[in-house]
């Protein structure tokens, strides 16, 4: 677009390319970013639902909780002690070789990418899963040099990386079922909120002080953006509903 991205301008370049391709009356929702404009945008045309992307404001959702201090430290550590491993292939290959011994799922190591959250929660799981394998590389003085070892998370660490891993998995599986092509899953947005709320998110007695504060700042985040409980977000979703399931 020639013109500045005003939430005026891009809704009249939405309404003409729906007029260009013939698509007047076709369309169920304009599905966005969060920007304002964006949003302006959406709410403008006012022939379709206004929808912000699932997985964009999930992402929305989820940084403030991997910005608390604990949590952010520990994620630092993790991202710092995966990174050490690809720089050598002799440690690749040992790893390889405990894997096997030790009878663990013969899985590479994931390094988080910062524009996909999901990708922290699975580096997590990962290292976590293979635990025994890393320690004993990283504790092997053939291997790992002595300033390397430093490297190695604490127990505590352990702990912390793996209570954030389980406790956002079910976050990645939601934006993962969200993203997939074969059907069209704007109406699921809805039920997967008030089920992430409500069973993912819910206070577990085992739940460490942080992780109480990490679901708490997670379910205050996502009530603020998705608003399962407004009336508007629930005829929202059963127009969607109708126009997706039963007007196609």
């Amino acid at each position: 677009m020639s013109e500045r991205h005003t939430g005026a301008n891009l809704a009249a370049g939405l309404n003409d390319c729906v007029e260009e391709f013939q698509l007047k009356g076709g369309i169920t929702a304009c599905v966005h970013d969060n920007a304002c404009n964006m949003d302006s945008a959406g709410r403008l045309c006012d022939k379709w639902e206004n929808l912000p992307c699932f997985a964009h404001t999930l992402q929305l959702c989820i940084k403030p909780a991997l910005v608390i201090e604990e949590v952010e430290q520990t994620v630092t550590r993790c991202w710092k002690l995966v990174g050490h491993f690809p720089h050598s292939t002799t440690v690749t290959a040992e790893m390889r070789f405990s894997r096997a011994v030790m009878g663990l799922p013969d899985h590479e190591l994931i390094q988080d990418v910062p524009t996909r959250w999901n990708s922290t929660q699975q580096m997590l799981q990962r290292l976590v899963e293979q635990r025994l394998v890393v320690t004993d590389v990283m504790i092997n003085t053939r291997l790992t040099k002595k300033n390397d070892r430093a490297f190695l998370l604490t127990d505590s660490e352990w702990e912390i990386a793996s209570d954030i891993a389980n406790t956002l998995r079910d976050l990645t599986v939601a934006t993962e079922f969200m993203c997939k092509e074969q059907y069209v899953s704007s109406s699921d947005i809805y039920s997967e909120v008030c089920g992430l709320l409500t069973n993912s998110l819910g206070s577990a007695d085992d739940d460490s002080d942080l992780m109480q504060l990490v679901k708490e700042c997670l379910r205050d985040e996502m009530t603020r953006r998705f608003k399962p409980g407004s009336m508007d977000t629930a005829v929202a979703n059963i127009a969607i509903y109708i126009r997706e399931n039963i007007l196609r």
